[in-house]
């Protein structure tokens, strides 16, 4: 899974940088690029800067949860001196080496280890999620947010463009999709009566 998120991490981001960008804001002329070797206008690279300072901090928000340690009970542990005479000291049964276990640790079932403060085992990090890495996962997801916020920004500035480049093609297939849709409203109509005739 941590492959697969890397792949959409990385592919949304080309594609977002291909099929808006630099369709929209691509510039021919060298001396009207600003930066050299990225053929955008000024607009575009504003979008294209925007996107990738965003992109650039969910990754590495990603890879830093997903390669931290998030907290495990390392080695033995000794039983602070404060606890020592409790009854209610807790040592974990799943561990081979039955570690003593602070009340907010839990066993992974996954990593097969103690984690303190463990909020859970995330498959798309393959990791646990505990107190040593939980603020970079929350970083990394409100990184993600604002990436998919920022892609359906652009998807839609995209389709408004194209839309107001070649009405007729929309208006065209606009009648086409009415006209089947009403078709197959039809269809199901007659269908459902059949049904209800035969019963």
């Amino acid at each position: 899974m941590q492959i697969l998120t890397n792949i959409f991490l990385i592919g949304g981001n080309i594609a977002v940088y291909k099929y808006f960008i630099n369709r929209w804001f691509h510039e021919d002329r060298p001396s009207f690029q600003l930066i050299e070797g990225i053929p955008l206008e000024p607009l575009g690279l504003i979008l294209f800067v925007l996107y990738e300072i965003i992109f650039l901090l969910a990754f590495l928000s990603y890879q830093l949860a997903s390669l931290s340690d998030p907290g495990y009970m390392t080695g033995k542990l000794p039983v602070p001196t404060n606890l020592m005479r409790e009854e209610s000291i807790e040592y974990c049964k799943r561990c081979t080496d039955k570690k003593w276990k602070p009340k907010r640790a839990h066993h992974c079932k996954t990593c097969r280890k103690c984690v303190y403060r463990m909020d859970h085992h995330c498959n798309w990090i393959n990791n646990c999620i505990g107190i040593k890495n939980q603020k970079y996962f929350i970083i990394f997801l409100i990184y993600a947010f604002l990436i998919s916020l920022l892609s359906m920004i652009y998807l839609t500035a995209s389709a408004i463009l194209l839309f107001v480049s070649v009405p007729k093609v929309f208006v065209f297939l606009m009648e086409i999709s009415w006209r089947h849709a009403l078709v197959n409203q039809n269809c199901l109509l007659n269908s459902l009566r059949r049904i209800a005739l035969f019963f």
